[in-house]
């Protein structure tokens, strides 16, 4: 047997434990395929959150200050769905012009660029819609903050006094003699009793309940692939880069 200067036999290294540089692409490419499968996988799990949001706001009839809340979270939801569609778009494309850019196909390529013009401005184009998702992420979780406090508290601000527990009163005075005179008094508010919140019911309660389970669904699914859409689409762009073939 062969054997070593310390006199050990020598280790013996299988090929298939060998990844040339070929194949180490190959696997970081078969990665961002799978990203781009799981945005496709996500984004009709977001969809699916969307369609039961929207069925919560028709069945909790729900005070004019919580509804226009629900409303406004569905609007950024959906148009944070959008956006992450257009990512999912620039994912799809990035690694469609990486494979082009491989394969010397550069007619392909430069269908892929031609709206975009050159790899630069698809690289700008990118990155502002995945900021643009980032800053509708960030407006979503505001709204699910508010509505995780109206629906621990299980009250919302009372409409009758907007939440200052007190209402102005007008007392007419009627002397003898004179014209009535009208005096402005403040009174605690008789729908609060003074407190500014009105209490939800069970039912309602319940049903923002679900409505706030679907919309941090939603805030989970963006934050996740917006970070994986960053990456897919940079690790693409360097591998464009490395290419020195590549002349578009």
């Amino acid at each position: 047997m062969v054997r070593t200067r310390s006199g050990a036999p020598p280790h013996h290294f299988s090929s298939k434990f060998i990844i040339v540089p070929q194949q180490k692409r190959l696997l970081m490419w078969q990665d961002r395929s799978a990203t781009l499968s799981e945005m496709a996988a996500d984004i009709d799990i977001a969809e699916i959150c969307l369609k039961k949001m929207n069925d919560c706001c028709s069945m909790a009839n729900a005070p004019f200050k919580v509804d226009s809340d629900l409303r406004s979270a569905v609007q950024v939801s959906e148009d944070c769905v959008e956006k992450l569609k257009k990512c999912e778009q620039f994912v799809d494309e990035s690694l469609r012009l990486e494979s082009y850019v491989k394969e010397q196909s550069k007619t392909k390529a430069m269908l892929v660029l031609i709206k975009y013009g050159n790899t630069d401005e698809f690289e700008r184009s990118a990155k502002s819609a995945i900021e643009q998702l980032a800053h509708r992420n960030e407006n979503l979780a505001a709204y699910s903050e508010k509505l995780t406090g109206t629906v621990e508290s299980a009250s919302c601000i009372c409409e009758k006094c907007d939440g200052t527990g007190t209402i102005e009163e007008q007392q007419i005075i009627r002397e003898s003699g004179s014209p009535p005179g009208v005096i402005i008094r403040t009174a605690s508010c008789t729908a609060c009793e003074g407190s500014g919140l009105t209490n939800l019911n069970p039912r309602l309660t319940r049903n923002l309940e679900i409505f706030l389970d679907n919309l941090n669904s939603i805030l989970r699914i963006i934050s996740k692939n917006q970070i994986s859409a960053r990456n897919a689409i940079s690790t693409s762009l360097r591998e464009i880069q490395r290419d020195s073939s590549a002349n578009l």
